[in-house]
């Protein structure tokens, strides 16, 4: 418990943790943020640990933030980005999409102050590095990093 507080250690006058406990052990947690007027929570952090994913504390999680947020007259969840840049479908939106999400999309308006920073306009800077990568290209990487990551937990695993 010690270690999530230090993970999720910010806006703790704002904050609400709620933990999933199997026995002694916490097998996951959350960290909402309100804002100042408490008009909405943020869902900032929600990590659940992997070998017990199939007792599905995720949701589990999701449903007692609800829950949270209904107890205090928090009208509004947010659960931060619903899709990552160009990348179209994957699990996490599906997750999101299946636990009664849904997207609001923003309107982002860049108006560039002074010559560098139109000159930062033009060169796309206002994006972020990860979504000027194709989208062919990103999803190699991706598929390279769960392959890295299926290594490293085996090897986890199996020590």
């Amino acid at each position: 418990m010690d270690q999530a507080r230090e993970y999720a250690g910010t806006f703790l006058d704002r904050s609400i943790f709620v933990g999933a406990f199997l026995g002694d052990t916490m097998i996951g947690f959350f960290k909402l943020v309100t804002d100042e007027n408490r008009n909405q929570a943020c869902l900032v952090h929600i990590l659940s640990m992997v070998q017990h994913k199939d007792k599905a504390p995720t949701n589990a999680l999701i449903a007692q933030a609800v829950r949270s947020c209904a107890q205090r007259n928090i009208p509004y969840l947010v659960y931060e980005h619903f899709s990552y840049g160009q990348k179209q479908g994957d699990s996490l939106s599906n997750f999101k999409e299946v636990n009664g999400f849904q997207r609001v999309d923003l309107p982002r308006y860049y108006i560039p102050l002074t010559p560098i920073g139109e000159a930062a306009f033009s060169l796309g800077m206002h994006r972020r590095i990860a979504d000027q990568i194709p989208e062919v290209v990103a999803a190699k990487l991706r598929d390279l990093r769960r392959v890295w990551y299926g290594r490293k937990l085996q090897t986890v695993t199996e020590a």
